[in-house]
């Protein structure tokens, strides 16, 4: 059809004639993929070529000559349907032997191609199935649909032209979704036609058989005809013929398993001559003889094997759903029962209502549940009716129904006949009591059900029950070291299954949130996210509660964008939640009281506490935010339920809560704010709780540490704390305090800070400190700050100078003389090295005397000084240098880093390494793209040319290797680029023409590659007086012979 030949021409017909320019093409593809259509194109197409299908009797050679000689003069032979020459070997043995004398003389198609004649030494080309594939584009355009039927229909069909043929007729009238039944009709007739009755019956038979399951190995292969023992004994053949004829069969995935194209194997599920239940039910039995029930109750549904898949699905582990996160799959293979069999089967429905909640569809879950209870209450089953009710109280739990899923719980509590619903239903009741904030009821329960799951050896509960303890109350508690052992104990057990592994490391990711750990969280973050694409569904909770986590993180670190974000992607699945809008407002609202608005913190958190009633922890936790944001407005009030907090004994936001009160108690003059400052210290020993004031509530910690070290209260921590915090101005100005003793500890707490910004202030309040004492703290604060390393330094000496001092650019204007930053680059070429004074002078100023060059480089030093060390007093430490008598070394401390250094190490690395490793060829490309010439605008100085001729010799040759590798690995292209690069910098590099002379011929322009020789005798006539050597010549010479290079 003329689509067909738009696209062919565009994409095809070029392949074709690429790789006729080098040797033989080959076409090999199953039917219906245009093989024809395009051997017929190429006809018209290539000049001088003539197209030949061959018919069965050409086994015979006379019958292939006579064929042959019919196009007598003929410069390329299109050969169709070359599978006819399989039985005959004499007529293979004659056409091979006319390949081999003029190879670039033939296309040639088939379904397959006799492997004798693909035996040659000559260049290959080969086209299969993949190429001459539609693309999802190309199926839009043939059948006028959008781009997401268009990948659908390529999903289905894989692109096959046969099929979407059938589907393109007619082109008008009926829906294309209607179309389907007939063009799949039409398309099973043609195969029937063309392909199934030309099959010998023994592989008609190992299809039939093989197409049942939906992928196969040998050993399936050979249970599926089991019956057939004659058959059996030759599965290795029949399935080298399946093979060999390219009959639709692909990998499954794994290494030694085979299926068939999902339209093939329909068609021949079609067409089998006998009921394919009996082949269906040996299927199901070796797969659960293996153990793997997933494809053995696959199976039995595809085989409507109806009894069997219940049995089966009745045998499957409860863990098998969770562990691999296949709630879905579950879902669909319970739903696909009929309605006769789930009510056979309540268990199944009790099952797939907890997975469905879990999963995020509460509604769904739910009406299963209470489905199963009123089977449980009309079938009088006592048992399964609290195994219902144990159910339901986890699910309101799960949906922020705290008073509900308790009362289911004491409900059944009060009739647990058994152990194993007693620990589920203990569970269900400490899950409810933490939301209630009745942390010791829910230890007590969760200890006890803990206790049973023990006794009874139960592999998997004792977990999940460690973990819910870990989370929901020791870590509310404030007891971090004893929920970080809970989880540590657990670890092991999550290690091979990622669904539930997920939930672990939340667990862990809120620890680090209580805790203010930014950093590991956000590893914690990234492991999840790798894991959550390798499942395929999670739990609802578990999404919201990442993106808690991930926004709470970007809060601390204070990533506005990124918070933001995150709270968007929260929004949705807290609503409904009372714990987790809880959570949500409590974000919220600390990235507002963060980001200097505190108003609208108390405002995000009143509103949010009316909805929470039902949930007191998580509205008490709300409340405090409220109260944090309200003291930070400078209007501090409390809210009712914040201070539920106490009577909870919620010991992490407790230590916040009393922090709050000491400094609301201070400023009101009421003494009680000693007894509340000194319970905050108490808090903060408990291990774990060290960051709750530092990192995990900045703000708050720095109102709180400036109240101790104001009043004199923590000491030492307190100086730790401030420093942490680094509050620059706030201890500036306590620097002048009326207290001699506030002076001293505010001088120790900028010590603290280890940071230079802290320089300033001091160097400021010493001089006009009277207090012999502070004066002495404060010189050594400065001289603790002065024998720190210095910030990190960048230097680009490749194209543009520019420096980077702790990340910031060092801009143009703070360089009082471009002397001064041509002083810095000599530096940096000779970063630590120890260089002699008389060798500096001699270097920069050759024509002066060495006092007058002395005298100019005391100068620039002392600016170069004041460039890099702006913090500095005048005459404090140059921290970049080191010097000893008369030599100096610059970067003694390591944290210079030079572009033109970096760049020269890793290209010697790469080139010391040859033959570079395939896999890293991209990322030496990547190194050598980011050349420059070495201060390419700088005035001619002698002492700089050596440099600038090394860079670019090293970038010469590091770019000459990269076009040798890519050459070797059969990418002329890629050669083409960096010889090309190479010329531009050394255009006497003889060599660098050779490998563009063969990567030009490779690629079928040999013009081109001849152009090239007469560039490289002029380049080396004009560089170097010189003729091209006898290499260069030899390749030219062959070039205009015609032969490959």
């Amino acid at each position: 059809m003329e689509t067909e030949r738009i696209f062919i021409r565009s994409r095809l017909i070029r392949q074709v004639r690429e790789g006729l320019a080098e040797g033989i093409v080959w076409i090999a593809a199953p039917p219906g993929y245009g093989k024809t259509t395009l051997l017929r194109l190429l006809e018209s197409d290539l000049p001088g070529s003539r197209y030949l299908p061959l018919r069965p009797d050409v086994i015979d050679p006379q019958r292939l000559r006579e064929t042959l000689a019919t196009a007598e003069g003929t410069k390329i032979f299109l050969l169709d349907d070359l599978h006819h020459l399989a039985e005959g070997p004499e007529a293979i043995e004659e056409l091979a032997g006319m390949i081999a004398r003029n190879p670039r003389s033939w296309v040639m198609g088939g379904r397959w191609i006799p492997e004798p004649l693909t035996q040659g030494s000559f260049p290959q080309t080969w086209l299969t199935e993949e190429d001459l594939a539609f693309s999802p584009e190309e199926i839009a355009w043939i059948l006028g649909v959008s781009r997401e039927q268009a990948q659908q229909l390529h999903a289905r069909t894989r692109g096959w032209p046969m099929a979407i043929a059938c589907l393109a007729q007619p082109s008008t009238g009926p829906l294309l979704i209607e179309r389907w039944p007939q063009a799949q009709n039409r398309l099973f007739a043609e195969l029937a036609r063309s392909l199934l009755s030309t099959l010998p019956g023994d592989l008609q038979y190992f299809l039939f058989r093989t197409a049942v399951p939906l992928s196969f190995n040998i050993d399936l292969a050979a249970a599926l005809l089991e019956d057939q023992p004659d058959l059996q004994a030759q599965i290795p053949r029949l399935l080298g013929e399946v093979r060999r004829r390219r009959l639709f069969l692909e990998s499954a995935g794994l290494a030694g398993w085979w299926r068939y194209h999902e339209l093939f194997r329909e068609f021949l599920l079609h067409h089998t001559p006998e009921s394919p239940s009996t082949i269906f039910a040996r299927t199901v039995r070796w797969f659960e003889q293996r153990g793997d029930l997933e494809h053995a109750i696959e199976h039995a549904l595809a085989g409507r094997l109806e009894e069997e898949a219940f049995r089966l699905l009745r045998a499957l582990p409860d863990d098998w759903i969770w562990r691999q996160g296949r709630q879905w799959t579950f879902r669909r293979w319970v739903l696909s029962l009929s309605e006769l069999a789930r009510r056979r089967a309540p268990d199944l429905l009790l099952r797939l209502g907890k997975e469905i909640h879990r999963a995020g569809r509460a509604e769904e879950g739910r009406a299963l549940l209470h489905q199963t209870l009123r089977q449980a209450e009309e079938a009088n089953d006592p048992e399964l009716r609290l195994r219902a009710v144990s159910a339901l109280a986890s699910a309101f739990y799960i949906e922020g129904r705290f008073r509900e899923s308790l009362a289911w719980s004491l409900e059944g509590l009060a009739g647990a006949s058994t152990l194993e619903l007693r620990k589920r239903l203990l569970k269900a009741a400490a899950d409810a009591c933490v939301g209630l904030g009745r942390l010791g009821e829910a230890r007590r329960f969760y200890r006890e059900a803990l206790a049973i799951a023990e006794r009874q050896g139960d592999p998997h509960y004792p977990f999940f029950l460690r973990h819910n303890l870990a989370v929901g109350v020791e870590l509310v508690a404030g007891r971090f070291a004893e929920a970080r052992t809970l989880l540590l104990t657990n670890s092991p057990y999550y290690e091979d299954r990622p669904a539930q592994r997920i939930t672990h490391l939340l667990g862990w990711g809120i620890l680090l949130v209580e805790t203010g750990d930014w950093e590991r969280l956000e590893d914690i973050l990234a492991e999840i996210e790798a894991l959550e694409r390798a499942i395929e569904a999670g739990q609802a909770s578990n999404e919201f509660w990442f993106w808690w986590c991930r926004a709470m993180g970007a809060i601390g670190l204070a990533r506005w964008e990124a918070a933001a974000e995150a709270l968007d992607r929260a929004r949705d699945l807290a609503r409904g939640h009372p714990e987790r809008e809880g959570a949500l407002a409590q974000a919220r609202a600390w990235q507002a009281r963060r980001q200097g608005d505190p108003e609208a913190a108390v405002q995000i958190a009143e509103q949010a506490l009316p909805r929470l009633r039902e949930a007191p922890l998580a509205r008490a936790l709300v409340a405090l935010e409220r109260d944090l944001a309200a003291w930070a407005a400078g209007r501090p009030s409390f809210h009712e339920a914040t201070r539920s907090l106490i009577p909870m004994r919620a010991g992490a936001p407790l230590i916040r809560l009393r922090a709050l009160l000491a400094l609301c108690a201070h400023r009101a003059g009421d003494p009680r704010w000693i007894r509340h400052a000194d319970a905050t210290l108490r808090g903060l020993r408990r291990p774990g709780a060290e960051g709750t004031l530092t990192r995990r509530d900045p703000e708050l910690g720095r109102d709180f540490w400036l109240l101790c070290l104001e009043e004199g209260r923590g000491g030492a921590w307190t100086i730790q704390a401030l420093g942490e915090l680094r509050p620059f101005s706030l201890l500036e100005r306590s620097l002048h305090h009326r207290k001699a003793s506030v002076r001293i500890q505010a001088a120790r707490a900028l010590a603290a800070t280890k940071d230079e910004q802290a320089m300033p202030p001091l160097h400021h309040a010493l001089k006009t400190e009277r207090d012999p004492r502070v004066r002495q703290q404060l010189a050594k604060s400065l001289h603790t700050l002065e024998a720190l390393p210095p910030p990190p330094l960048e230097i680009r000496l490749m194209g543009v100078f520019e420096v980077r001092r702790g990340g910031l650019s060092i801009p143009e204007s703070a360089w009082p003389r471009p002397a001064v930053a041509r002083l810095l680059q000599y530096f940096a070429l000779h970063r630590r090295q120890w260089l002699a004074r008389e060798r500096i002078l001699e270097d920069l100023w050759p024509e002066r005397d060495l006092a007058e060059a002395g005298e100019i480089f005391r100068r620039l030093f002392s600016w170069l000084h004041q460039v890099l060390e702006p913090a500095v007093r005048p005459k404090g430490p140059f921290r970049y240098f080191r010097i000893e008598g008369e030599s100096i070394r610059f970067d003694p401390h390591d944290v210079v880093r030079v572009d033109a250094e970096i760049f020269e190490a890793e290209v010697r690395h790469r080139l010391a390494t040859r033959p570079i490793p395939v896999e890293a060829l991209e990322a030496f490309a990547a190194q050598l793209s980011r050349w420059a010439p070495l201060l390419p605008g700088s005035p001619y100085e002698p002492w700089l040319i050596p440099h600038q001729e090394r860079l670019r010799a090293l970038y010469v040759e590091g770019a000459h290797a990269l076009a040798e590798e890519y050459l070797a690995l059969g990418r002329p292209a890629d050669a083409i680029v960096w010889a090309e690069r190479v010329i531009e910098e050394a255009p006497w590099m003889e060599e660098s023409y050779q490998i563009l002379m063969r990567a030009w011929a490779r690629m079928g322009l040999r013009g081109q590659a001849l152009r090239v020789y007469e560039q490289a005798v002029e380049a080396l006539r004009r560089e170097l007086q010189a003729s091209p050597s006898p290499l260069t010549r030899w390749l030219a010479q062959r070039l205009q012979r015609g032969e490959p290079i």
